[in-house]
């Protein structure tokens, strides 16, 4: 005869919820929206370099263009990936203020995607982003003056650096919260619809 252990037995649900999902539900609908909003403008810049093409440009000014669309090129990189992660998070934001429970799942899952999201913005703009910007500083000082010095690569470089600051400094504080918050059992016992 088989008769049921303490394991089998599921624990009992808390009488009054706790808030945490319906404050990060909340959270997560406003930072969504508003990283998803920057995401699209910038996925839009690809647009600007193409424009460039039907200019009259000075003579020279294609040493520019090319480490531009780079530059361009990699913003529209990063702002599609914050466009379909802030896509994400919106849904997962509604599911948190309703506490369903793939909402709680998902919200793991995102704050894995979003440490993997921070370190690919991060790659981006420190291979892709700084040495760009770094040539067409370059160019730009070699089209303005004739046999002017070039800026020290060390002081061009520090832009990918900078973006790479923001990306680590605004963007992966949410999802360590969200993998901290989403897999405590208290979370886990009130995510239940």
């Amino acid at each position: 005869m088989n008769s049921p252990g303490p394991l089998d037995i599921p624990p009992p649900r808390p009488s009054t919820p706790t808030s945490a999902p319906k404050i990060f539900g909340t959270l997560s609908i406003i930072f969504a929206s508003l990283v998803g909003f920057g995401g699209l403008l910038g996925s839009c810049s690809g647009l600007m370099v193409s424009s460039f093409g039907k200019t009259s440009l000075p003579p020279g000014s294609d040493q520019i263009l090319k480490p531009m669309a780079s530059v361009y090129g990699g913003i529209a990189i990063q702002s599609l990936i914050l466009l379909a992660m802030s896509g994400l998070l919106l849904a997962v934001g509604i599911g948190q203020l309703r506490y369903r429970e793939w909402a709680r799942r998902w919200s793991v899952y995102w704050g894995v995607l979003g440490i993997v999201a921070v370190v690919a913005l991060v790659a981006i703009s420190m291979l892709v982003l700084g040495p760009a910007y770094k040539d067409m500083i370059e160019a730009t000082t070699h089209l303005n003056r004739a046999g002017a010095q070039p800026m020290p690569s060390a002081v061009s470089s520090v832009f990918g650096a900078s973006f790479a600051f923001v990306y680590v400094l605004a963007y992966l504080p949410y999802p360590i919260l969200m993998l901290a918050v989403f897999t405590r059992p208290k979370i886990r016992l009130a995510m239940y619809r």
